[in-house]
């Protein structure tokens, strides 16, 4: 393989497997770039990278995508909506992601540049990272499910739920971890918990690749270094998938928060040095 081939590999790893699990992708770039000067792939790579982590979501929740769309055609008969959304789960959980989408798109759009801007300090970083840890840990105490199916999800913790995500911009903040974690303590049950919260994923990565495109440059990747990049980033999301909702379902996910606590000390740690 040739250089190129490589890096796209390991990128395309690094992104796969960081965009689910709740370990903060964002924090983790931010002390790579402290400690190795590694920096952000360009933005054409980035896309193909997040474009790998949407296949895989789509492919691990093919069922309920195919579900959420097909049942799109309901929109059209605006007298059955109600009665669509009380009785349908596939309706009733598109819906729940739309609203769940409305204040993380809100918060991206208002507050992006302070919480991106955090990327630039170790000492966020950390702070970020010890969010994490505190909400992960946490997650080991929220044992009553109130709410296990679609049809029993309310709105009003949709809109929690993606309150969170936006807030989970800022580096640190694990957006899988926050977002699951708040649907538990909201009273979701594991499974339920886990495939909102990366369903809700879809649309979030769309918009930022959309509000990214116009960035996009010639890429300096050969276009075969890409396509590793994009499968690499393709299974290794799936399998990360695949690992989280095992975790998520046997009560597990306290598991991730050593992992945040030692990123967090190596970050006070750099800070302190003046990296």
């Amino acid at each position: 393989m040739t250089p190129e081939s490589i890096h796209a590999a390991v990128l395309g790893l690094v992104q796969g497997l960081c965009e689910f699990l709740p370990v903060s992708s964002s924090g983790h770039l931010a002390l790579a770039q402290a400690l190795y000067g590694f920096g952000e792939p360009e933005v054409f790579f980035d896309l193909v990278l997040h474009l790998g982590t949407l296949l895989a979501v789509c492919v691990f929740y093919r069922r309920e995508v195919t579900g959420m769309v097909w049942e799109l055609r309901r929109l059209a008969r605006p007298s059955e909506l109600k009665v669509s959304y009380r009785v349908r789960p596939a309706f009733r959980l598109g819906v729940l992601i739309v609203l769940g989408s409305i204040p993380t798109a809100a918060i991206g759009l208002f507050f992006e540049g302070f919480l991106t801007s955090l990327f630039s300090s170790l000492k966020a970083v950390g702070i970020g990272f010890l969010a994490s840890v505190l909400v992960l840990a946490c997650s080991k105490f929220f044992k009553n499910a109130v709410y296990k199916s679609e049809l029993e999800f309310p709105a009003w913790a949709a809109l929690v739920i993606g309150a969170s995500q936006g807030i989970a911009i800022a580096p640190g903040i694990s957006r899988s971890g926050m977002t699951i974690c708040v649907a538990l303590m909201l009273g979701l049950e594991g499974s339920l918990a886990a495939r909102y919260s990366f369903l809700l994923s879809v649309p979030a990565i769309l918009g930022g690749l959309i509000l990214k495109l116009h960035e996009a440059d010639a890429s300096t990747f050969p276009a075969s270094a890409a396509a590793i990049g994009f499968g690499v980033s393709a299974v290794s999301g799936f399998l990360a998938l695949a690992l989280l909702t095992f975790i998520v379902n046997r009560k597990r996910f306290h598991y991730f928060a050593p992992w945040c606590l030692a990123a967090a000390l190596l970050a006070f740690h750099l800070f302190s040095k003046g990296m």
